[in-house]
């Protein structure tokens, strides 16, 4: 009687742990085909698909091209670096996601790199451009190079990328800087 007891007691505990494993990989199933809009849900996007919608073409795993105004765009992400390269602008990756070998940033993110506003529309990734008309600064006439010349004395100085030079510039009216920036410690 033992015995009988003892193999129906592994013949349930084989029986439920089937169970659980059938219910485990039915969600998983649902969690892949949801994933879409579970993502975008909490703004987080498939990077293949929003550089498609966007107008991209994939050259190569990581890499993507686009011709945009004229010019040659790549973009190139380095995931294991978690970097992202631009026409020599680099982004880091703050918020990636891999799962099911699928690669996800944050809508913040790729709108950064692309240069555009990113929806879902009808579950499909939207990707437009930026419209940056109503910017006070797009009126501007004048971008002014390297925080503009620093003037001392009635001399015209180097361009030096400085505070002062920003400080100085503001105070004649510029408001349209360029400034190169240098990351010290």
């Amino acid at each position: 009687m033992q015995k009988k007891n003892t193999i129906f007691f592994i013949a349930g505990i084989v029986f439920a742990a089937g169970i659980v494993g059938m219910m485990s990989v039915r969600a998983g199933n649902n969690a892949v085909d949801c994933s879409l809009d579970f993502y975008t849900a909490i703004d987080i996007y498939p990077v293949d698909e929003t550089m498609m919608s966007a107008g991209y073409e994939k050259v190569t795993e990581n890499n993507w091209h686009c011709v945009l105004n004229n010019l040659d765009v790549y973009v190139t992400y380095d995931y294991e670096n978690r970097i992202c390269c631009k026409n020599n602008y680099y982004f880091r990756l703050e918020d990636l996601y891999i799962k099911d070998e699928k690669t996800y940033l944050s809508k913040n993110m790729l709108e950064e790199i692309l240069t555009s506003e990113i929806s879902r529309e009808n579950n499909k990734i939207v990707v437009t451009e930026k419209d940056y008309s109503d910017f006070d600064w797009t009126s501007s006439p004048v971008i002014t190079h390297a925080g503009g010349a620093v003037r001392e004395k009635g001399e015209l100085w180097y361009y030096t990328n400085s505070k002062d030079a920003l400080i100085q510039n503001y105070s004649l009216g510029c408001r349209l800087f360029e400034f190169d920036m240098y990351p010290t410690n």
